[in-house]
């Protein structure tokens, strides 16, 4: 943008629009080209922008709409999104912005292809596949992803209530006006090992047992309700059972009859326990 006496010379270049104000008002949008303009008194300024998949500010935008609402429907796409809406926005086929609710975007279309895609969160949490491919590289605090391997039970809260036992997977949620927890319980068996145990056997001889036992989840639901005692609650209960038989020197029905245990630790918390072993 150059003056020469008396006249506004504005060169615009293709992928560009020229915004031409009087004083601070609008007068036009200059189209690409070379542009002579008689400006005697230099009330004329020229603002050159680039509108190739180019954002417009939405605070200029509503004030262009107000005053030359033709001009703006013309020129921009603007995109508002609502409560409980999430919205894709692809310029040329190319997702590029993830809106939140009660967000408003401004693009200009004069040389970019605008696409929308809105999506309703208010019913179902999930995020399909196809969505989560599109939002793959411009993830942001409302999306929580989770990932439940093979020998793992998932578990989905949403709002502190258990909805669904998840399988296998990958899995992403939209958390919007919520929260969304996933818990992931190991189903593998594992180890519980209660060492130096004093006993006496019925000849009143001391000995020192170690005993471990496999405990396994069965019931991942029954395992995250409120049970805060209970490993505690099971390895006293091994230890005096295990005590017991062998004061009475029982050896061999304390083996046999260790489903008993297995039994009563599944019924408190869930689990399931596999075979002891004796050391």
């Amino acid at each position: 943008m150059t003056w020469h006496l008396l006249m506004l010379n504005v060169t615009v270049k293709d992928g560009e629009r020229a915004l031409l104000t009087r004083n601070g008002q609008l007068v036009r949008v200059l189209a690409p080209g070379k542009h002579r303009l008689f400006d005697p008194l230099h009330e004329l300024k020229a603002e050159v922008l680039d509108v190739v998949r180019s954002e417009f500010s939405a605070d200029r935008y509503a004030v262009l709409k107000a005053a030359r609402p033709d001009l703006a429907a013309e020129l921009f796409e603007a995109i508002e999104t609502k409560a409980d809406e999430i919205a894709i926005v692809s310029l040329d086929g190319r997702p590029v912005h993830l809106m939140t609710p009660w967000q408003v975007r401004v693009y200009w279309k004069v040389a970019t292809r605008i696409d929308v895609e809105r999506i309703d969160v208010s019913a179902d949490p999930r995020v399909g596949a196809r969505h989560l491919t599109m939002i793959e590289r411009n993830r942001s605090t409302v999306v929580m992803e989770a990932v439940v391997e093979n020998h793992e039970a998932g578990l989905l809260y949403v709002e502190g209530r258990l909805v669904e036992r998840l399988a296998p997977g990958r899995h992403a949620f939209w958390t919007v006006g919520r929260k969304i927890e996933v818990k992931r319980l190991d189903l593998r068996p594992q180890a519980v090992e209660i060492t130096a145990q004093e006993m006496l056997t019925k000849d009143r001889i001391a000995l020192r047992v170690t005993l471990t036992a496999f405990r396994r989840i069965v019931d991942p639901e029954r395992r995250l309700r409120p049970c805060p005692t209970w490993m505690r609650g099971c390895t006293a209960w091994c230890s005096s059972r295990s005590a017991r038989r062998w004061r009475a020197g029982r050896w061999t029905r304390c083996c046999l009859r260790r489903r008993r245990w297995m039994r009563s630790c599944a019924t408190m918390c869930g689990h399931a326990s596999q075979s002891p072993a004796w050391r």
